[in-house]
C-alpha cells in the first residue's frame, strides 16, 4: 500500500517493527497493511492510502490535507465565537 502520513507512528505486529516518520511518502510494508493502528490511522486522517504512486495522486492527497485543515481551522474558529 502506498501511503503518505502526517505524523510519526511505529507500527509494531509479529515481532515486525516500521517507523514511519512524519511527511512521509512511501510504501508501507504488506505485513503492515491490516494492522489496528494503521487502519485507525486512515479512519483519521493521519494515513492517507493511495492508489498508486502517480504524482498526480500525490498532488490530489496534499490537496485534500489543505482543505481538511482549512476546515479544521473555520471548525475551531467558530467554537471561539460561541
Amino acid at each position: 500500500m502506498f501511503i503518505t502520513c502526517k505524523k510519526n507512528l511505529e507500527i509494531r505486529e509479529n515481532g515486525n517493527t516500521v517507523a514511519i516518520p512524519k511527511d512521509f511518502v512511501g510504501e508501507l510494508p504488506s505485513w503492515a497493511e491490516n494492522n489496528w493502528l494503521v487502519k485507525a490511522a486512515i479512519l483519521d486522517g493521519v494515513i492517507i492510502a493511495l492508489k498508486n504512486s502517480s504524482d498526480r495522486e500525490l498532488e490530489r492527497a496534499e490537496e485534500q490535507e489543505k482543505v481538511d485543515e482549512a476546515t479544521e481551522g473555520e471548525a475551531s474558529q467558530k467554537g471561539r465565537k460561541k
